[in-house]
């Protein structure tokens, strides 16, 4: 399984469109694309206006198939013009649970 972590800082007046979409694309992928395991959105406990992500595939092909997504791509539109900082990013491969592919 693979995981993705990443963290976006938006101004308050963006806030609610960034996540509107956000949430639009975590639910389709949960919806659409079986190998899309789990999709959490978080806002920060001490600056709600920095937004998290963490996102479960089952695989390499998984993740190819997330990222030619048309709600991914409908997100990528969404966020274009507005003011979202990208605070951080993280890649990695479960060590637990164990992959059971």
């Amino acid at each position: 399984m693979i995981a993705i972590i990443v963290g976006f800082r938006v101004k308050p007046e963006e806030r609610q469109t960034v996540v509107d979409a956000i949430v639009d694309d975590a639910t389709s992928a949960l919806r659409d694309e079986s190998g899309c395991l789990g999709f959490n959105v978080y806002a920060d406990r001490g600056d709600p206006n920095v937004i998290m992500l963490h996102e479960v595939y089952r695989n390499d092909a998984a993740l190819v198939e997330h990222r030619a997504s048309p709600h991914l791509a409908r997100l990528r539109d969404a966020l274009s013009g507005l003011d979202v900082e990208v605070v951080g990013r993280w890649e990695g491969d479960s060590i637990f649970p164990a992959d059971k592919n």
